[in-house]
C-alpha cells in the first residue's frame, strides 16, 4: 500500500482517537492512552501490500512489574477490528469505513478488556473465539496471572494443573509453562 494511502487512513484515524485521549507519534502506526489504573490501552494499524488489519488492547502496567522478563509471563490482550466487525479491510475499503467501525466496536470492546474479571472469565472459557490473546501460549500465562493477582491464588493453582494436563506439549512460549508458573508462585504464595 503507498504512503498517500495510508496517510489518508491516518489522518481519519488520528481524527477519532485523539480527541478521547490517543496519542500518536507522527512516524508510527499506533495510537496510546493511559487509563486511571495506569494501564496503556493501544489501537494499531498493520499496513500489508494491500490488506489493513487493525488490533487493539490493554497493556497492564501493574503486571508488568510482578514477575521478571525471563518468566515468558503476558501482561496485554488484545483483538482485532475484523474479529469484531466480520468486515475485511484494504486499500479499496473507504478510511471512513474504517472510523465507523471503531467508533462502533472499540468503545465497548477496551471497557471490557480492562476489567479483569471479564478477562479472566473470557480466557476461561472452552471456545479460543473468545479469548483477547494471541494464542494460546498467551492465554494460559495471562489467565494464571490475572487469577493470582485477583486473589484467587488456589483458583489458579488448581487451573495450573488443569492447563498443564491439557496444554504442557502445545505450550509455543520459552521457558516453558511449568518454569513460568514456577515463577508466578514464588510471588504469589498462599
Amino acid at each position: 500500500m503507498n504512503k498517500a494511502s495510508q496517510q489518508q487512513f491516518l489522518v481519519e484515524v488520528d481524527r477519532v482517537l485523539e480527541p478521547i485521549g490517543f496519542k500518536r507519534p507522527k512516524s508510527s502506526y499506533e495510537w496510546k492512552r493511559k487509563t486511571s489504573n495506569n494501564d496503556i490501552e493501544w489501537f494499531h494499524i498493520n499496513f500489508g501490500l494491500t490488506v489493513i488489519n487493525p488490533s487493539f488492547g490493554v497493556e497492564f502496567q501493574d503486571l508488568k512489574r510482578v514477575l521478571p522478563k525471563e518468566s515468558g509471563a503476558v501482561y496485554s490482550v488484545s483483538r482485532t477490528l475484523s474479529s469484531l466487525s466480520s468486515c475485511s479491510y484494504s486499500e479499496e475499503s473507504s478510511p471512513n469505513n474504517l472510523v465507523k467501525d471503531i467508533q462502533k466496536y472499540i468503545p465497548n470492546e477496551l471497557i471490557q478488556l480492562c476489567d479483569r474479571n471479564v478477562l479472566i472469565d473470557k480466557l476461561s472459557a472452552e471456545d479460543p473465539k473468545l479469548w483477547p490473546s494471541w494464542s494460546l501460549s498467551h492465554r494460559n500465562r495471562l489467565l494464571l496471572l490475572l487469577m493470582a493477582s485477583s486473589g484467587k491464588v488456589e483458583s489458579a493453582k488448581c487451573k495450573c494443573e488443569e492447563l498443564m494436563e491439557k496444554h504442557a506439549d502445545n505450550d509455543q512460549i520459552r521457558p516453558p509453562l511449568t518454569v513460568y508458573i514456577q515463577y508466578l508462585f514464588e510471588v504469589y504464595r498462599t
